[in-house]
């Protein structure tokens, strides 16, 4: 009944067909766990509530950043949306197939309903699924299931009548702990990355951000409204520029802070990189760099990762593209701010035009500028009337504190290259469970 092409693609089928007729027998994925969706009635608010929200596009982040909260007078039963540790997340609308596993850090979340929530009868089958679901093999059969005129879906009952390597309990199971150490791995990550943002929040005395711009605007209005002397317009007519919150965070900064000084001082960045705009050519895996985009600097190994032309772009690769360990990553299109510090098993990839690169006299520059204090000094300067954008010069213009504790500042510094090291740690386990995956159950 189904007159989609992609339902009956050649390279899925040989998948299919090489898995029921492989080493193990296969057996149904109903047999391994239970999936469902939510209905689509949820809606989500800016006004902070006890339900905190996360989409799709966060949860496959290291470390999510709440989107919104939920408005509970219009959802009935909340339970239903909040994920457990050890579940199997997967994305099942817009961009389809991208597997999460649950650990402390999603643990207890609300969710939103376009993630495919699967819970296994055997709890130490999670990570075997999840490894099976992620590999090549498992993206292609879910590909095949796509239905959706203009947004892409994919449904629980799709997922029934998979076929799953039936492998031995002992190499489950060994799939299994090498995917949750790799996740415990990135909760310890995280845990680094949060008592450094305290450090840095306690040393400027810094108040929570909403409460910060709860006092920026009336609360008798419905609209933001403010007043700017005509001698601090600074040539700019954007009201985003001369935000209240940049402000009242630069105000508590001077007070606090040994010294303020720009992003693009020597004392912070040795240099800061905007890669010209180039029309790219791709191949295949293996023939080019590894090429990601700004949305995918968040995540620890991006499932979707393109490959750009070692013939075409050599010179442009060489000087501008590539990326180095501890290197800084600000998206400077589209969504602005966005900041990453670079991993060990990034080193010599590619990111595109989007993504400015911060080499850093010191990597304490990392904390703050990902903070949620630091975005907003880098948003200020956003211009573009339809796509945001900053360049490099602005964003060398952007105030940096410099702390009066002098070894606070090098405790965050340490903290943030321990949390890098976990993280390199986390992707090589990963690789390794999906190596067996691929070389001893799938093929």
């Amino acid at each position: 009944l189904r007159l989609e092409a992609g339902v009956f693609d050649h390279e899925a089928k040989l998948i299919i067909n090489n898995i029921e007729n492989g080493k193990f027998n296969a057996v149904k994925f109903e047999n391994f766990a239970d999936s469902y969706t939510l209905g689509r009635a949820v809606r989500v608010i800016k006004t902070e509530s006890p339900y905190p929200f996360y989409q799709p596009s966060s949860v496959t982040d290291i470390r999510p950043k709440i989107d919104g909260y939920l408005w509970a007078k219009k959802y009935s039963d909340i339970e239903e949306l909040i994920i457990h540790k050890g579940q199997v997340l997967l994305t099942c609308s817009g961009t389809i197939g991208r597997a999460v596993y649950v650990s402390d850090t999603l643990d207890n979340k609300i969710l939103s309903h376009d993630m495919l929530r699967i819970t296994c009868k055997d709890p130490e089958d999670a990570g075997y699924i999840y490894a099976y679901l992620k590999s090549s093999a498992g993206q292609k059969i879910l590909s095949s299931f796509i239905y959706g005129a203009v947004i892409p879906h994919i449904e629980s009952s799709h997922l029934n009548n998979i076929p799953v390597p039936n492998a031995p309990k002992e190499l489950r199971l060994r799939i299994h702990e090498l995917i949750t150490k790799s996740y415990n791995l990135r909760d310890e990550s995280n845990l680094l990355l949060d008592e450094a943002e305290k450090i840095l929040i306690n040393e400027l005395d810094l108040p929570p951000i909403d409460e910060l711009e709860k006092t920026c605007y009336s609360e008798n209005l419905s609209v933001k409204i403010f007043s700017v002397d005509c001698n601090k317009l600074l040539g700019r007519f954007d009201a985003s520029f001369h935000n209240p919150l940049c402000s009242a965070i630069l105000e508590i900064l001077r007070e606090h802070a040994q010294e303020i000084i720009n992003l693009g001082d020597e004392r912070v960045s040795k240099k800061i990189i905007l890669p010209r705009r180039f029309k790219r050519v791709f191949v295949e895996e293996g023939q080019g760099a590894i090429f990601l985009g700004g949305k995918q600097i968040g995540e620890l190994d991006p499932a979707d990762k393109k490959f750009l032309a070692f013939s075409q772009h050599d010179k442009l690769i060489r000087e501008e593209l590539t990326i180095h360990q501890n290197m800084i990553l600000i998206t400077c299109s589209g969504t602005i701010g966005r900041a990453a510090l670079v991993p060990k098993h990034w080193d010599g990839w590619t990111v595109n035009q989007h993504v400015m690169r911060i080499i850093p006299s010191s990597e304490d520059i990392a904390g703050f500028l990902a903070s949620d204090y630091g975005r907003e000094l880098v948003k200020r300067s956003t211009y573009g009337a339809v796509i945001d954008e900053i360049n490099d010069e602005q964003l060398s213009s952007v105030p940096f504190p410099l702390l009066k504790n002098h070894e606070s500042m090098q405790k965050i510094n340490s903290l943030a290259l321990e949390s890098n090291a976990k993280r390199f740690e986390a992707y090589k386990l990963e690789r390794e469970a999906m190596n067996i995956m691929h070389n001893e159950v799938i093929y």
